[in-house]
């Protein structure tokens, strides 16, 4: 992994997710600076759209990015956004 990649590392801590499976998600999407903004913009449905990643994994790894607490989602004002993205896509 490069030196973006490096930033991400605490992905790897997500259940069912590691380095392998991360760059390929990265490389599926389309490189490191996509993945970030799909990250950052809290896109569910881009990296839910990768074999292998379902909208639970997908939420929590766009958590988990923003170093929110997963358990803590619903305290969060982030919920209201992640939750309208993942309706988007339902």
């Amino acid at each position: 992994m490069d030196e973006i990649d490096l930033s991400l590392s605490k992905l790897t801590g997500i259940r069912g997710l590691g380095k392998g499976k991360l760059r390929s998600i990265v490389n599926k999407i389309g490189g490191n600076e996509q993945f970030l903004e799909a990250l950052d913009a809290g896109d569910v449905g881009l990296l839910s759209s990768v074999d292998g990643v379902s909208q639970r994994m997908a939420v929590e790894i766009i958590l988990v990015h923003r170093s929110i607490d997963p358990g803590s989602l619903l305290r969060t004002e982030a919920a209201g956004q992640i939750y309208s993205s993942v309706m988007e896509i339902l």
